[in-house]
């Protein structure tokens, strides 16, 4: 190999030494890398991996369908499935590219396993191994542009309970709930014990909107639980709490979606508790300023539209407020071209729909609220620019 693709290698080695077994911030930066790179990285990353040398497009080509085999792999045991393993199974038994591979004594990995990421009370994933998941969400979830959310569910008044019943109902309660929280959710989601009575679970390829009907179908599951039924571990009626983020609207790293899932349970307790919140812009407080204008927008996600125009109302540094015409669905994904006042630049961005009125402005049927969630371009730049000036902030 070339000389610049050695020196990749050496840099991919150093990146291996320095994660360890940390594969979920080794893909995520695997991922930062590649953007950089492209295909020489993933050819180098493969040739320091199986020691097999491929043409860049074909190794991007085998890293992408490694990643998805992890996935399919981890949905179909219910288990996680580290990256290495996949690799394995992938040019094993799938592209057979590798003869003799280091045998992997299974159920010694998987003991190590269940001692090192495995909840002992309930049997969920503890928070040990929630960094190494989210990051390997935030990976694919790059690489597929689709979102994840998470939901951090809180036991409502349960340090009540535990003073009432003792703490031996208090842990026979969490294991109960803790089975239910894994009745309720899909194969390919994973529930972990976040904490004393705190569950958090994670919702590969979901949206706000899908993971709002998770968390609403499992706090009514809690809600309507019975104690006095045979087979109901409760002493008494229990209800909880939850906070949804999303990725990427509601944080582009782990620690900002938690601070959001956090933030989000705050609300739903404030509201009276045995509810369920979302982060919307309202709620992270960002200043509003008038911004009239002209823009055009196209709905690009349930479906595809044609482009129309529309007027705005006001702006802040996390959204737009526009009146239309038409409809426009709730938890639409929309693409919006807008000149900005007093300059030459037009900015294009995505966001989603948070917010729909109806009858409420004089010149369209409809006041829209929309969250942004990518920009093309300077367009960001352009935006926080102008608003800091209207505000005058330094």
């Amino acid at each position: 190999m070339a000389s610049d693709v050695q020196d990749l290698i050496n840099n991919i080695v150093r990146t291996l030494l320095e994660d360890g077994r940390d594969e979920g911030h080794f893909l995520s930066r695997t991922y930062d890398l590649a953007q950089r790179r492209g295909g020489l990285f993933y050819r180098a990353l493969l040739h320091v991996l199986t020691h097999l040398d491929f043409p860049e497009k074909e190794a991007h080509e085998h890293w992408n369908r490694i990643t998805d085999h992890m996935a399919d792999m981890s949905r179909k045991l219910n288990r996680p499935v580290s990256f290495r393993v996949a690799l394995i199974d992938y040019f094993f038994t799938i592209n057979r590219k590798i003869e003799n591979p280091k045998i992997i004594e299974i159920e010694l990995f998987e003991a190590i396993e269940r001692l090192t990421y495995i909840d002992p009370l309930t049997g969920l994933y503890n928070r040990r191994f929630l960094d190494q998941v989210i990051l390997r969400e935030i990976s694919l979830a790059n690489r597929l542009k689709s979102p994840f959310s998470i939901i951090l569910f809180d036991l409502d008044f349960f340090k009540t309970y535990n003073d009432t019943f003792g703490h031996i109902a208090g842990d026979e309660a969490l294991r109960f709930i803790a089975n239910r929280l894994k009745d309720t959710l899909r194969v390919e989601d994973l529930a972990i014990r976040y904490g004393g009575e705190e569950f958090l679970v994670v919702l590969p390829r979901t949206s706000r909107s899908g993971a709002l009907v998770i968390g609403e179908r499992f706090r009514k599951l809690i809600a309507c639980l019975d104690p006095n039924n045979p087979g109901c571990h409760l002493k008494s009626h229990l209800t909880l709490s939850g906070g949804i983020a999303t990725f990427p609207q509601d944080g582009h790293d782990e620690n900002q979606l938690l601070l959001n899932a956090d933030r989000s349970l705050y609300q739903a307790k404030s509201e009276g508790r045995n509810t369920i919140c979302f982060c919307t812009p309202d709620r992270r407080q960002f200043v509003r300023i008038d911004f009239i204008c002209p823009i055009r927008y196209q709905v690009v996600e349930p479906t595809f539209n044609t482009v129309d125009s529309a007027d705005t109302r006001n702006l802040s540094m996390g959204g737009l407020l526009f009146a239309v015409q038409q409809q426009i669905p709730l938890h639409a994904i929309v693409e919006v071209q807008v000149r900005v006042p007093e300059s030459d630049h037009t900015v294009s961005f995505f966001g989603e729909v948070v917010r729909v009125e109806n009858g409420v402005v004089p010149d369209g049927p409809y006041l829209v609220g929309l969250s942004f969630l990518q920009f093309e371009g300077e367009g960001q730049n352009f935006i926080i620019e102008y608003v800091k000036e209207k505000l005058k902030i330094e």
